[in-house]
């Protein structure tokens, strides 16, 4: 995917990239405790992200995932 991102002062950058895509993750460690049910998530090339939940819900497993 190819896109353009303007900056504060106005110049544009050319932004090449691809999509980042996890359809149907889940993570289960081997003493049986899943950590992460089935997820999807999609993120778009350049794009700025956040994964937000309380502690302990698998916001880093996921990301360690990809």
């Amino acid at each position: 995917m190819v896109g353009a991102v303007r900056t504060l002062s106005g110049q544009k950058i050319a932004m090449h990239g691809k999509d980042v895509c996890l359809e149907g993750v889940s993570i289960t460690y081997p003493n049986g405790f899943t950590a992460v049910k089935p997820t999807d998530l999609t993120i778009g090339a350049g794009a700025f992200f956040s994964i937000l939940g309380p502690s302990g819900c698998g916001k880093t497993t996921i990301l360690r995932a990809v």
